[in-house]
């Protein structure tokens, strides 16, 4: 029995092996898996975990934790020789292996598949001449949605039909024609550390949840549950889950959304002086009240090792940039016909600038 159990034990560590080895072919994870599996499943687990007032994954989480505890006291205390403890190490490394399986095949497998910035023909460079006026021109936009979007939230801090509709609005455009089960935002009890690392949001592939830390303000909300939307739609890189929440915002009509967009876009570009001494107070207060909350709340040795390991985690996942690359949507909003879309939508004085063709780019800046 004993040799039977660490024989699969074995197995599933060596399934493992083979699949973060060898992966499954592009045609097929564009294909079936992205257009049948991956929705099938995720409208599913979607469809039950929303109807579940608690984080499912936690649950999960806690007595896989138990069981493991539980399984390794008893053991011990059956046998407390080095052979036990070996076959341990082998059980609880093979529940670890199962684990990862089970993330590659219900959502992992979406980051070997062509990014946005491949699929859209992103270019990937911009002049700094060209760069300069569409920042500036984005504070003129900032500054006036500001207003509209605090009177907005003031008198009606409900935006869930707005969300919606600028998720639907914008998956379509980029490719992602599958039916989508939209998440319902959760706390979790890992909330403590998004406060204390910076993490503002998670999509949990195990249980196809969402989860919002609790100290994002009402103006990141928007942009946040958007870019978790993101993952729950297949899009894995950060980059494009980043790239899917600006433009659902910036193309939306309700005031909070659009300002949510201009402001953490606005916060990502390399930032000129001259359009920094242009922000209105309203927006400064917004953005000091971001820095406020950091300062309380983050922990700086908390934050270093998990982006440290989440920068390991994304480049292990074919993400050569690691955590960088949350940055590189603006790349894709300057550089393809829907990110420019959007944000002349929300900057009304770059329509006809992005209207002209633009001279081909020589030059290019850290982030843009």
């Amino acid at each position: 029995m004993r040799f039977f159990s660490l024989s699969l034990d074995i197995g599933a560590l060596l399934l493992a092996v083979v699949c973060a080895v060898v992966g499954p072919p592009l045609r097929f994870l564009d294909g079936a898996y992205a257009n049948g599996f991956y929705p099938a499943v995720q409208n599913a687990v979607t469809s039950w975990t929303n109807r579940v007032p608690f984080a499912v994954a936690d649950v999960l989480m806690l007595a896989i934790l138990a069981a493991l505890a539980t399984h390794w006291s008893r053991a011990v205390r059956a046998s407390p020789r080095w052979p036990t403890a070996l076959h341990l190490v082998v059980r609880t490394l093979a529940v670890g292996a199962v684990l990862y399986v089970w993330f590659l095949v219900a959502w992992g497998w979406n980051y070997s598949r062509p990014s946005l910035a491949t699929v859209l023909g992103a270019t990937t460079s911009i002049e700094r001449a060209q760069l300069e006026p569409i920042e500036l021109h984005m504070v003129d936009a900032l500054n006036a949605a500001a207003g509209r979007a605090h009177r907005r939230h003031e008198l009606d801090p409900d935006s869930e039909a707005a969300l919606a509709a600028a998720e639907e609005n914008t998956l379509v455009p980029i490719g992602v024609v599958h039916p989508v089960v939209r998440t319902r935002p959760k706390r979790t009890i890992l909330d403590p550390y998004f406060n204390a690392t910076g993490v503002s949001g998670m999509f949990m592939p195990f249980t196809f949840e969402t989860y919002v830390a609790s100290d994002v303000l009402w103006f990141e909300y928007p942009f946040t549950l958007e870019h978790e939307w993101g993952h729950v739609a297949g899009i894995a890189r950060e980059s494009d889950a980043n790239f899917i929440a600006a433009l659902a915002t910036l193309s939306s009509p309700d005031d909070v959304l659009q300002y949510s967009g201009l402001l953490i876009v606005y916060a990502a570009m390399p930032r000129i002086p001259q359009a920094d001494a242009r922000l209105s107070p309203l927006v400064r207060s917004d953005y000091a009240a971001m820095r406020t909350r950091d300062r309380r709340h983050i922990q700086p040795i908390a934050f270093k090792l998990a982006w440290r390991s989440y920068d390991t985690y994304l480049k292990a996942q074919h993400v050569s940039s690691g955590v960088v690359n949350y940055t590189e949507y603006i790349r894709l909003l300057l550089g393809t016909d829907a990110g420019r879309a959007a944000l002349a939508k929300a900057v009304p004085a770059l329509r006809q600038s992005f209207a002209r063709p633009s001279p081909p780019a020589s030059a290019s800046r850290r982030g843009a």
